[in-house]
């Protein structure tokens, strides 16, 4: 703990779990090293900062939110799946293509073995996925 900031290592080897809950604050996570299984996010004001590596499989990410700032960024090579529940979202959806259902998809996500799944609930956000 350094102030009001957190600096953390986790060992690269495991599947990873992650869940995050905060009132109001800044995050910043490179998770592109990592293999993540899920990752839950819920707060009130926030401002997410979030890369992701390639999943082993399927990489579960559920945003809830109050009013946030959210900036996703994913491998080129991995499909992804976006569904958007709720709120007033301005939305930057980087090389997806909507859906009849509302999601927005990218790549070949019905035939991919590793995918990213997002979920975002939230009242007033800025959603920006993007690839790398």
């Amino acid at each position: 703990l350094e102030g009001n900031k957190v600096v953390m290592a986790i060992n690269k080897n495991p599947l990873w779990d992650i869940n995050v809950e905060m009132g109001a604050g800044k995050t910043a996570f490179d998770l592109s090293n990592f293999s993540i299984n899920s990752l839950k996010l819920k707060g009130g004001a926030l401002l997410f900062k979030i890369k992701l590596g390639i999943p082993k499989r399927t990489t579960t990410v559920s945003i809830e939110t109050g009013f946030a700032a959210i900036n996703l960024v994913v491998p080129d090579s991995v499909p992804c799946r976006i569904i958007v529940d709720g709120g007033l979202y301005i939305k930057d959806f980087d090389n997806f293509n909507k859906q009849p259902d509302g999601s927005y998809i990218s790549g070949d996500y019905e035939n991919s073995a590793q995918r990213i799944d997002i979920k975002l609930k939230g009242g007033f956000c800025a959603f920006e996925v993007s690839h790398y």
